[in-house]
């Protein structure tokens, strides 16, 4: 039965507005301490117990929706059990309020007794006290005067009695005084809709009532169309029987009125799945004849066919193919049900022929038409295989064969065409149909004997022994294997022979029937003949290396023991049983975590890059190097993996001439972005550090990075300078001390300039104009400058504003002046000196604040320096070359390396051997050797080792 949530919501009477239920909500606790705080006399108690009881409702209503679209009650507001206990305690609530507060307060009474009689036969329902809330709805049925009230009582007395029996009389009486109540709302069109389902359940005969009622509720109360209400409309009508033409009238006519040409479409279907296939097929050749469709003739034909009219399915098998374009646009539901329908009638046509040879030409138009819409469907071969069986006539047959052949649209291949010609053979192999194989393969080799062509025989007796082979069936197969490759001479041994032998071989091998394996090679070993054979004599130099491989397969038994990898081992250096040999070496050495022995095996057996990979990871840097240098080329990412592996094994030699190449290699004379950071890193730590590396086509910010190095070297050039005073950005210790001195020689150049005595008004524009300058140029500089440059150049530019305040205050004073013109002069002088002391007092301010960033002691010592200073501060010192003392790196503990790379040479994934050597190289001051390894640690993490 269809819920009627589907059509409307239930009514809830004095629910209080959604809550969200975790625990238990806030508010229900809130109201039940307030009422249980309160007296029973108290007035304010009864309001309090019913809107409690409410709450408690609509709290329970929310967790069983949630309940039930949950079933596993997994991740819900509550466990059933709390939503029990809920709607119990509301039950008792409005149970008190009934009895007035348990008689403390006045019984309620009238609409109001009624409407909390209805709100407890709602909760005895959920709580399975069926029999008790129905006799409770009968009652507020029967006796209230709210229309909404009656309307939910009855409508729940029917959906209760309904359950119980639905062809019940009292069903029909609730849902008919439901609908006296029902004022239009959408509970009409709902207890007309079960009101039709009871007549429905009362049997076939009642099918009128039900389609009445059912049309009665098709739409809801905004005049939407209900799709269950009609989908049930035409399943009633589908099964009332008759001929279907007053019905398809009548369905013309409603889905014109709603705008649904399909409607007629799904009544067609209905039929058909009623069995009605008269009136299906009536409603399906009007829906056809209107709109003439591939796929709705393919439907009508499976349907006449039914009904045996052999003239309707030739028609429309022939209507069929001029439609056959429509294809094309077939969504992938209708190519599977076309394809569908086609592999049915065509079933069921090939199984009509064999009672009615005439029906043959009908079978044979429906292969032709499944053919043409999917010539390369999955049933094509199948199809044809049928459409052959069907034909009598072996001419007509192989023409057919050659049409289908020489068909674009089916473009077999080579191997189709040849499946064509031995489709049973091939069609029971590719499904790998044993049993069928077999009884094909026998048949064809009898045919083949029969006509004397032995060599084909041969051919199929071989095919029916590899099916026994295939199905596991090897006490049938050996036999047959063994009597094919029972040959003398090299002449008789055809390919089947030399097949055989081989598969023979096998069987006993899988078997481990050894003895009886090396029995069966001498029969070609032992062959003189055989063996000499330049066609054959490699095939039998195999097979001794399989008799010989019997005793191999003793030590493959003993699994991963440390003699069964000694006996691979040395089998493999020795070239016996190889690849065998080899491959069990390296296997067995990596799980007995044997890397002596691994790199062993890959000596004899290993790619390059596998030998020089497993070199690395034991700590044989300078032979791993040594291989890799070979294939390294021009590859500039790999010579740069040579020379850190060359530095690894402290062949610092190597490592520079690895490192001289690259400089040289035209690798580096373009662009070369990746791997620039990397050689720096290198370069710059040997004796390959020249100058003369700034012509490689490095990025402009790693060739001032260069340029910043020889500077702070002491090697600077003119080349180095003119890059860094180029360079916008900040690339160091030697930037920066560029800019110190591009700041001092603008300082000295205004400095210089005094500006007392004739055409001092001149000398001191000229002051200014330079002063402007450095101002300008140098706070263009500041962001890019680090915390000590700012120091040196604010202190600058402040001192350089009080000289020139200074200069202009201490201006001379001419003799003679009457102290009004003495004060007037002083003051025009502290006038012009005024803007000057304010951007000096600016400058001060910025160099307070610069130094209240300060966080290290010797950045505050050095501020404090510049500004204690007599004169300006010109001799920058980075914070780096501040920190640098005399004491020397840590030496380099070289008897720990070698003990800590023994131990990596023997367990190379041991991540405590990786650190070990991290530390040593760490303490030694090799941060990028000491990488190479945390960089292993790193791997090894990820992939959980």
């Amino acid at each position: 039965m269809i819920r009627r949530s589907v059509f409307f919501s239930a009514l809830v009477l004095g629910m209080a507005s959604s809550l969200t239920a975790h625990a238990e909500n806030p508010l229900i606790t809130d109201i039940r301490n307030l009422r249980n705080s309160l007296p029973i006399t108290d007035a304010s108690r009864p309001p309090l117990t019913l809107r409690l009881a409410d709450t408690l409702v609509n709290e329970a209503l929310k967790s069983r929706i949630a309940l039930e679209s949950n079933s596993s009650g997994k991740g819900a507001p509550v466990s059933a059990g709390e939503l029990r206990r809920m709607e119990q305690e509301a039950l008792s609530l409005y149970e008190i309020a009934l009895r007035g507060e348990e008689g403390a307060k006045k019984k309620p009474s009238g609409e109001d007794a009624l409407k909390i009689s209805f709100q407890r036969a709602r909760l005895m329902q959920e709580l399975g006290q069926v029999n008790e809330s129905l006799a409770i709805y009968r009652e507020v049925g029967a006796q209230s005067e709210i229309t909404s009230l009656k309307r939910e009582s009855y409508l729940r007395i029917a959906e209760i009695q309904e359950q119980k029996d639905p062809t019940g009389k009292e069903v029909e009486s609730a849902y008919r005084k439901t609908l006296e109540f029902c004022q239009g709302t959408d509970t009409c069109a709902y207890a007309h809709y079960r009101l039709a389902w009871y007549y429905r359940n009362q049997g076939n005969e009642h099918l009128a009532p039900a389609i009445a009622e059912v049309k009665q509720g098709l739409f809801d109360s905004k005049g939407a169309l209900r799709e269950e209400a009609l989908r049930d409309w035409i399943s009633f009508v589908a099964v009332n029987g008759g001929d279907g033409v007053a019905t398809l009238n009548e369905f013309e006519e409603f889905s014109r009125k709603v705008g649904k040409p399909e409607i007629l479409g799904q009544l067609g279907a209905a039929y058909f799945v009623a069995g009605n296939r008269v009136a299906g097929i009536r409603v399906l050749e009007l829906v056809h004849s209107r709109n003439p469709k591939l796929i709705s003739a393919l439907k009508l034909l499976e349907e006449v066919h039914g009904q045996r009219d052999w003239a309707a399915v030739e028609r429309l098998t022939a209507q069929a193919g001029t439609l056959t374009a429509q294809a094309a646009t077939f969504t992938d539901a209708e190519r599977a049900d076309a394809g569908n329908i086609l592999k049915r009638v065509s079933v069921q046509l090939d199984q009509d022929k064999s009672q009615d040879p005439k029906i043959k030409s009908a079978f044979q138009e429906v292969v032709d038409l499944d053919l043409a819409l999917f010539p390369k469907g999955p049933d094509h071969a199948k199809m044809m295989e049928g459409w052959l069986a069907s034909e009598t006539d072996y001419a007509t047959k192989a023409k057919k064969t050659e049409s289908w052949i020489a068909s674009p649209a089916m473009a077999l291949t080579n191997a189709e065409q040849t499946h064509l010609r031995e489709m049973l053979l091939f069609s029971a192999q590719k499904a790998k149909a044993y049993p069928d194989v077999v009884a094909q393969s026998e048949a064809l080799e009898n045919l083949a004997v029969a006509a004397g062509n032995m060599p084909k025989a041969r051919e199929y007796r071989y095919l029916r022994a590899h099916a026994h082979y295939d199905a596991k069936e090897n006490a049938v197969a050996l036999p047959i294997f063994q009597a094919l490759a029972a040959v003398k001479s090299a002449k008789e041994a055809d390919e089947f022979a030399v097949k055989s032998q081989n598969l023979a071989l096998d069987i006993l091998n899988q078997e481990k029937r050894y003895s009886e394996l090396t029995a069966q090679a001498a029969v070609w070993t032992g062959n003189s003949a055989l063996k000499s054979d330049s066609k054959i004599g490699a095939e039998v130099a195999e097979m001794a290396k399989v008799s010989e491989q019997a005793a191999f397969q003793t030590y493959t038994a003993k699994g991963a023991s440390p003699d069964a990898l000694a006996f691979f081992l040395k089998s493999c250096q020795d070239g016996k049983y190889k690849p065998q040999s080899c491959e069990n070496a390296k296997v067995l050495s990596v799980q007995l975590k044997d890397q002596a022995s691994l790199i062993a095996t890959l000596r004899v057996v290993g790619t390059p890059e596998e030998l020089a990979s497993e070199l690395e990871a034991a700590g044989f840097f300078a032979e791993s190097a040594r291989i890799r240098e070979k294939a390294a080329s021009g590859d500039l990412k790999a010579n740069l993996r040579v020379a850190l592996f060359y530095e690894l094994a402290g062949d610092e030699a190597s490592r520079d001439r690895v490192l001289a190449s690259i400089l040289k290699s035209p690798a580096v004379k373009k662009p070369f972005p990746e791997q620039e950071d990397a050689l720096l890193v290198m370069i710059r730590e040997t004796r390959l550090f020249e100058p003369s590396v700034l012509s490689l086509a490095w990025s402009p910010k790693v060739k001032a990075q260069i340029a910043d190095r020889f500077e702070v070297l002491g090697r600077s050039t003119p080349a180095t300078k003119k890059i860094l005073a180029a360079s916008t950005e900040n690339t160091g210790e030697g930037w920066a001390k560029i800019r110190v001195a591009e700041f001092r020689v603008a300082y000295e150049k205004q400095r210089a300039i005094g500006f007392y005595g004739r055409d001092g008004q001149r000398k001191l524009s000229q002051r200014l104009d330079l002063l402007k300058k450095l101002s300008a140029s140098t706070e263009k500089v500041l962001n890019q400058s680090d915390l000590r440059l700012r120091f040196v150049l604010l202190d600058g530019l402040k001192r350089a504003y009080e000289e020139l305040t200074a200069s202009i205050q201490n201006s001379p004073i001419p003799a003679g002046l009457d102290e009004n013109q003495l004060a007037a002069l002083k003051n025009s002088l502290a006038e012009l000196s005024a803007p000057f002391v304010e951007r000096s007092k600016g400058y001060a301010d910025l160099f307070a604040s610069e130094l209240a960033k300060a966080k290290e002691p010797s950045d505050t010592d050095y501020a404090n320096a510049i500004a204690a200073a007599k004169e300006p501060t010109f001799d920058y010192v980075s914070a780096s070359e501040a920190k640098k003392t005399s004491i020397a790196d840590a030496a380099f503990d070289g008897a720990s390396a070698k003990e800590a790379l023994a131990s990596l040479s023997r367990t190379p994934d041991d991540a405590g051997t990786l650190g070990k050597l991290e530390n040593i190289y760490t303490s030694a001051g090799k941060p990028r050797l000491a990488a190479y390894y945390r960089g292993r640690i790193l791997a090894l993490q990820k992939e959980g080792k």
